[in-house]
């Protein structure tokens, strides 16, 4: 996507609305025009006898066109502020959609979360104001000089000619300033986006720089960066002032030139006095909005700095699409099959059979590929080359909803949700059955951790599972990745740093579960178990083969593997036989 959504598409309604508005506030300028030159020209200046009829009549019309006008300025901010509004709205889900498209990798090196977070919030924001307040603002004040000042010229074209040639000037020098209040809007959002990244940071990781005593020292980067932006938004703030200033200035300019050059046509017998007044009555209505389009052109320049961010965000790309055709994959055993699969750069030529129902472990030294791996199978991203079969059917040429709903993943990078446990469980099958559930609580054990807590289930936790250990967090996951009933699990580490109770149900999960598994494991005695192992360096899988046949080979696998296997797994099963006695 290289442009957002059109404002005007769905909203040509509101944008009528708009436009009738403007007309109707330039009848009644026009008539507020009108109404002075007659009661100056044929009440004052005349000398007619000032009637009660005259007097009721004067009053009731002006009661009149101050009610309309007043109205209409209503009726132009609601309506305003709805097409701001629903545009803002039509915006924010277009982010939000496109952000859900990325890949996390993507995502993550591309932006900071406080980036991001400013484009919902502080471009939206922008985006909202020059609608609602900006370009709402110019089609009605466009409405109301142009039939106000063409009604003057009609009268008379001097006095036109003069109140427009000050106003011109008053916009055309407001406008000079333009690039500058750009630079300044454009200077400031990339202070605020610094500082809410900064902060998000410190949210996130406040913990480490507790405990390595950076308290300190990150204040004072916080305090420089706060520094900056306050800095920043001065000037942003000095150079609309001066445009605000000038826009004042010439209002005042405008209503001054109008008396001296109606003063000199009254003197020369041109015009009436009352055609002088009509004039100031003009400028009068005018220069409040001549001072907002001072206001507007700040609006303006905020909305282009923000509209360039939000392309660029939108122009992000997505590693995973669907075809226009795009089927329903039909899952059945779970066999999977990569042929001559690259991706990202990071993996290279990958072809390797998973069968139907075996546990495969992926091991390789860090930064090898194997989440990689792992997130083509689940369609987080697409192969550059190549493709991917699950039970015969190309994966690329199915709809990524269908393939998530017969793989499940669980590891580090999945973390829980806001929200209670039972939802956290059901959040990828919020339909399971009460009994399917509860079979899942059991068998991942979560029932032993709600038993602990004040209201079961229904206990809410925080983003990320904060409050709960890590072997906790790892049981609620695995029983949401289990509950949707996947042909094929992956686990992505889910068993790194866990305490033996919790790796033991791990294994009771994987000796239950009847589709296929790959896992990515520093377990030894859980790659021990796995009936094939692929093994990785550098993108590619360089061996494969059963636990037992790789160890009586003399391969980089083999030296990769044996040490650790011969000393930790006999220690694992110890503690597992150990704790299955104290279980039992």
């Amino acid at each position: 996507m290289n442009k957002l959504p059109s404002l005007w598409l769905s909203r040509y309604k509101l944008l009528l609305g708009l436009i009738l508005i403007g007309l109707l506030q330039a009848c009644a300028a026009i008539a507020s025009l009108l109404l002075a030159r007659l009661i100056f020209d044929h009440i004052i200046t005349s000398n007619q006898e000032l009637t009660e009829n005259w007097l009721l009549a004067a009053g009731i019309s002006i009661a009149f066109i101050a009610l309309l006008i007043g109205l209409l300025s209503f009726s132009e901010r609601i309506v305003a502020e709805k097409i701001g509004q629903s545009y803002a709205q039509t915006l924010r889900m277009a982010l939000y959609d496109h952000l859900t498209n990325l890949s996390q990798r993507t995502l993550l090196q591309a932006r900071s979360h406080g980036g991001i977070m400013l484009r919902f919030v502080g471009d939206l924001t922008a985006v909202r104001q020059w609608v609602s307040l900006g370009f709402a603002r110019i089609v009605v004040i466009g409405f109301v000089v142009l039939f106000s000042l063409s009604v003057l010229a009609y009268i008379n074209w001097i006095l036109s000619v003069a109140v427009g040639a000050v106003l011109i000037m008053g916009v055309c020098s407001s406008i000079s300033f333009g690039s500058r209040l750009r630079t300044a809007t454009q200077q400031s959002r990339r202070r605020m986006s610094r500082l809410a990244a900064n902060i998000n940071e410190k949210i996130t990781a406040i913990s480490v720089f507790q405990m390595f005593s950076q308290t300190g020292h990150e204040r004072k980067r916080t305090w420089r960066q706060n520094r900056k932006l306050r800095q920043a938004m001065i000037e942003k703030a000095r150079i609309g002032g001066i445009i605000r200033g000038i826009a004042d200035g010439f209002a005042i300019f405008a209503y001054g030139t109008a008396l001296i050059v109606g003063v000199i046509l009254v003197h020369t017998g041109q015009v009436s006095p009352g055609t002088v007044i009509a004039a100031l009555t003009v400028v009068s209505l005018l220069a409040p909005k001549l001072r907002d389009l001072g206001r507007v052109q700040e609006y303006w320049h905020g909305y282009c700095v923000a509209r360039q961010k939000m392309i660029a965000f939108l122009e992000t790309p997505v590693l995973v699409t669907d075809m226009p055709d795009a089927k329903a994959l039909q899952p059945k055993t779970g066999k999977i099959e990569f042929h001559k699969v690259s991706a990202l750069g990071i993996l290279h030529d990958i072809t390797v059979v998973a069968d139907a129902g075996s546990v495969i472990a992926v091991v390789g030294p860090n930064g090898s590929g194997k989440s990689t791996l792992l997130s083509l199978v689940g369609r987080l991203i697409d192969p550059d080359k190549g493709h991917i079969l699950i039970d015969g059917q190309n994966i690329g040429l199915c709809s990524r909803s269908s393939v998530r709903r017969s793989v499940s993943i669980s590891g580090s990078d999945f973390p829980l949700l806001r929200g209670t446990i039972e939802k956290n469980i059901r959040y990828g099958c919020p339909e399971a059955s009460q009994e399917e559930y509860d079979r899942i609580v059991e068998l991942c054990a979560i029932d032993q951790i709600l038993v602990t807590l004040p209201d079961g289930a229904q206990t809410r936790i925080a983003e990320g599972g904060v409050g709960l250990s890590s072997g906790q967090r790892q049981r609620i996951a695995l029983a949401r990745a289990l509950l949707c009933k996947p042909s094929i699990l992956l686990l992505d580490e889910a068993d790194a740093n866990l305490d033996i109770q919790t790796n033991l149900i791990i294994d009771n999960v994987l000796a239950e579960f009847a589709g296929t598994v790959l896992l990515v494991s520093h377990n030894p005695g859980r790659i021990s178990k796995a009936d094939k192992i692929w093994f990785m360096v550098n993108g590619r899988i360089v061996e494969t083969g059963a636990p037992e046949e790789i160890n009586r080979r003399d391969s980089a696998a083999a030296r990769f593997l044996i040490p650790e296997t011969l000393n930790d797994a006999t220690e694992t099963k110890l503690l597992h036989d150990n704790l299955e006695t104290r279980l039992n």
